[in-house]
């Protein structure tokens, strides 16, 4: 496929993020770019691949590497995790981030660091988590048409570590499994909270459990185009976030695994000391062409 996007020939990557195997985790595009194309453009691309993308283009500032853009077919947002370990991978696969090795790319929440850590793990920062009002279970689970004890007393709260999520948890892994995929209703009750979350992140409370080697999640974003987003970085960095806020885990790495089991599931590593979020994980090549 050609595409003039005023630029010349641009790079274009489908990769499987969050996982080190083929058809799992969370599919992305990664186009690599002279310059970043018009925002309609961008957008009507990533409509075309179906896919969430980062749009990279050389930054020519000495303060980063990549600026980098992130767009569903439906919008532009702030920060994308999956499309920036997607971006990671493919810079390490064209060895412009060799193990070992940093940058920085400036996106719409700042300039981010990316590293590539051992045995293919990218790591990328976020920014400082933010914390906004804790809402009524009881409106979330109208929203999901659940019976309220499903949500298990909790208090859901707004949470943003560059893209803001509503985090609520489930009283176990056979509710989670459970939950449908994010409906119209969902959708709404989303857009009229405070801080305008662009999605729910969900999370089995069973699974603090001290024998209970990862905490399983799911998320779902409706108003993005997204009825369940297989594996989520920016969520998953506002929940580590959460987690540790709340004491609910010892300050350190938390490994999370996302998704529906019977579709998608992915790998994600979450470091959080209250003030700063890490977020980690692989990233499979599937796709590599030019637009």
């Amino acid at each position: 496929m050609t595409l003039d996007l005023g630029h010349g020939v641009s790079e274009y990557y489908h990769v499987d993020s969050f996982t080190s195997e083929r058809f799992q985790g969370n599919p992305a595009g990664v186009i690599l770019t002279r310059a970043l194309p018009a925002e309609e453009t961008m957008r009507r691309i990533a409509g075309e691949l179906q896919l969430e993308s980062a749009f990279a283009a050389p930054s020519g500032n000495a303060d980063c590497d990549y600026a980098v853009a992130y767009y569903t077919g439906v919008t532009r947002i702030p920060l994308c995790g999956h499309d920036t370990i997607a971006l990671g991978s493919v810079l390490a696969h064209k060895g412009e981030l060799p193990e070992g090795g940093a940058l920085r790319i400036s996106t719409d929440v700042g300039v981010l660091e990316l590293r590539h850590l051992a045995a293919g793990w990218i790591q990328m920062s976020q920014a400082k988590p933010w914390f906004g009002e804790i809402v009524d279970a009881r409106g979330l689970a109208d929203a999901l048409e659940i019976d309220a004890e499903v949500l298990n007393g909790a208090s859901p709260q707004v949470v943003s570590t560059g893209t803001p999520f509503l985090i609520a948890s489930v009283k176990d892994r056979a509710a989670l499994n459970a939950l449908g995929e994010g409906t119209s209703r969902l959708a709404e009750y989303l857009a009229a909270l405070p801080g305008s979350p662009v999605g729910l992140y969900c999370w089995a409370l069973s699974d603090l459990a001290p024998e209970t080697e990862a905490i399983r999640t799911r998320c779902f974003c409706p108003g993005a185009g997204l009825p369940e987003d297989p594996v989520t970085g920016s969520a998953s960095g506002a929940f580590g976030a959460y987690l540790t806020a709340r004491k609910l885990v010892e300050p350190g790495v938390i490994s999370i695994w996302q998704g529906n089991i019977n579709v998608r599931t992915g790998h994600v590593r979450v470091e959080c000391d209250g003030e700063s979020v890490r977020v980690s994980g692989q990233g499979t090549i599937i796709v590599r062409g030019e637009l």
